[in-house]
């Protein structure tokens, strides 16, 4: 599993499928990835942590939750395998698998598998790489350990 820093693979060349636009709210955590670390919000008033970025805790609706660090580990909660693309950009990976990754720290995360779809199940352990597509973010995506 993931020690460290979570490797960040150069993907600006060959990636031409979304790019994220960060936003005030989510500037942060995408200058963060492009470092080898994935963000999540903590509540330091009721410690519940919390995937996408928000204004408020989810959980007691205190303001400005905290960034704290995620290994990157987690396992298959679900999945899909999608046979067709609906962009053009994933047309060159299809058959892929998009999965709802639980983290070992607690949030869930829909993210791609780039992994042969026979290798996954609910339950299989999985780790974070970040893909960098351009100079102010990186993708999270899970390959199967």
């Amino acid at each position: 599993m993931t020690d460290g820093p979570i490797p960040v693979v150069d993907k600006c060349e060959e990636w031409d499928g979304p790019v994220p636009e960060p936003t005030g709210l989510t500037a942060e955590f995408w200058s963060e990835t492009a470092n080898g670390r994935f963000l999540v919000q903590q509540c330091p008033n009721c410690d519940h942590q919390q995937f996408y970025p928000r204004i408020v805790c989810t959980n007691c609706g205190r303001e400005e939750p905290d960034w704290t660090d995620t290994s990157g580990d987690g396992e298959i909660y679900s999945f899909t395998i999608c046979y067709t693309a609906r962009e053009e950009a994933f047309q060159k990976l299809t058959p892929y698998v998009v999965a709802i990754v639980e983290l070992e720290d607690g949030p869930q995360l829909t993210a791609l598998v780039p992994a042969d779809p026979d290798e996954i199940t609910i339950g299989t352990p999985v780790e974070m790489r970040l893909w960098q597509v351009d100079d102010d973010a990186a993708l999270p995506v899970f390959y199967p350990v």
